[in-house]
């Protein structure tokens, strides 16, 4: 029974200690005159109990139909660069 308990607080510790908020920002969002190109440049904060970290991030998005769908330019899987960020204190 004990064993039980032990790891049911465990789990809880580590639910608690993991969990936290994730907001994405607009800060500009452009369109191309030339190219059916939407650029947009957001401000992603995530802030858990013991640490956040925030950074900017820059988007290239298309029209789609009725969708607007975006691909990041920087700290994405797949991409060399990495967008501008710093730790909140």
């Amino acid at each position: 029974m004990t064993k039980l308990t032990l790891k049911l607080a465990a789990l809880a510790l580590l639910v608690f200690i993991g969990s936290g908020c994730i907001s994405r920002t607009a800060l500009t969002i452009e369109n191309s005159p030339a190219k059916s190109v939407t650029i947009l440049q957001t401000l992603d904060q995530k802030s858990f109990l013991v640490m956040g970290t925030t950074a900017y991030r820059y988007w290239r998005c298309v029209e789609k139909g009725d969708e607007l769908v975006c691909y990041p330019d920087c700290g994405a899987s797949g991409t060399d660069l990495q967008c501008p960020g710093f730790n909140l204190d």
